[in-house]
């Protein structure tokens, strides 16, 4: 039993550090060439929304001004309608 559980040991180690070793296909990334990707959308009064959407977009000023602390301080709420697909019915 002695001798499994160290052959078991030797041979999980031995995976381990070939798994971990530096592959020779590496490549090093130069990131000063790569270009950004702008995945960004609007999401105002312009987004398309479900058609049946009666409320639509809300963009409620909570707060705009400054604090008795005489920091500036803005707070807003959005609302929209979140659409939810019955698949089961």
């Amino acid at each position: 039993m002695r001798i499994y559980t160290s052959l078991l040991f030797t041979l999980l180690l031995s995976l381990g550090l070939v798994a971990c070793s530096p592959s020779k296909n590496n490549q090093i990334i130069d990131l000063t060439k790569a270009k950004w990707l702008d995945l960004s959308h609007s999401y105002n009064e312009s987004t398309l929304y479900w058609p049946n959407n009666v409320k639509g977009f809300e963009h409620t000023e909570e707060f705009k001004g400054q604090t008795p602390g005489n920091y500036f301080y803005s707070s807003y709420t959005i609302s929209t309608v979140d659409k939810s697909i019955d698949f089961y019915s």
